[in-house]
C-alpha cells in the first residue's frame, strides 16, 4: 500500500529559500492551468481568464497549491490564489470576476480577496484544512463559485486567531463600494 503525503507550496507564506526542489513559476503555472482544466467549473472559461487570474497570482506569488506527494510522483489537488485590492479595483472585481482585474491591482490595497479556490481532484474540505494553518492570522472576502451565473454573491472567511470583534470593525471600515446588481 502507497503512502501519501500532503504538500502546500505557498511563496508568499512559507519560506522555500534554499529549497533545490521549490518549483518554477513554470511548473506552478502548468500545475495550476492542469487542475483548473479539470473542474467543471473552470475548464470552458476562455483562455484569456488564465492571464487574469491564475498568472497574476503565480507571478507575485499570492498562491497557495497543494500537492499529493508518494514515493514516486507529486500531483497537483488543489489551488488558491488572493489579491489585496484597492476599493477601486474590489468594485471592478465584484463587477466582473474575470475581466475586473488587471495585474497592476494584485496588490493595490489592504482589502484581501481569495480569487480562486479549486480542488477537482481531491475533497475541497482536506484542502482548505490544510491551508488553515496558513491564514489562522487573516480575514478575507471571496465569491461564490457561481457568481457568473447568479450575480455576486460575496463571504468572508476570518482566521482562527483573529478576534471576531476585531473582523467586524475591520470590515465595517472597508466596505464594499459596490456590488453587481441581477435582475430576479
Amino acid at each position: 500500500m502507497t503512502s501519501l503525503s500532503w504538500k502546500v507550496i505557498a511563496p508568499a507564506l512559507v519560506s522555500a529559500q534554499g529549497d533545490a526542489d521549490a518549483p518554477s513559476d513554470a511548473e506552478i503555472f502548468g500545475s495550476s492551468v492542469w487542475l483548473w482544466m479539470q473542474g467543471p467549473n473552470h475548464r470552458n472559461l476562455p483562455l484569456h481568464a488564465l492571464d487574469r487570474l491564475l498568472l497574476p497570482a503565480v507571478r507575485s506569488q499570492q498562491f497557495a497549491l497543494v500537492m499529493e506527494a508518494d514515493a514516486q510522483t507529486n500531483r497537483p489537488v488543489g489551488y488558491m490564489a488572493w489579491a489585496n485590492l484597492s476599493a477601486e479595483a474590489e468594485s471592478r472585481y465584484i463587477a466582473s470576476p474575470l475581466h475586473g482585474l488587471n495585474e497592476e491591482d494584485w496588490n493595490s490595497g489592504d482589502r484581501m480577496w481569495c480569487t480562486e479556490f479549486f480542488a477537482p481532484q481531491t475533497s475541497p474540505h482536506r484542502v482548505k484544512r490544510l491551508l488553515a494553518p496558513l491564514f489562522a492570522r487573516a480575514s478575507f472576502r471571496y465569491m461564490s463559485h457561481r457568481s457568473n451565473e447568479r450575480g455576486a454573491k460575496v463571504f468572508t472567511f476570518r482566521g482562527t486567531q483573529v478576534d471576531p470583534t476585531y473582523a467586524r470593525q475591520w470590515w465595517s471600515t472597508r466596505p464594499m463600494l459596490a456590488l453587481q446588481r441581477t435582475n430576479p
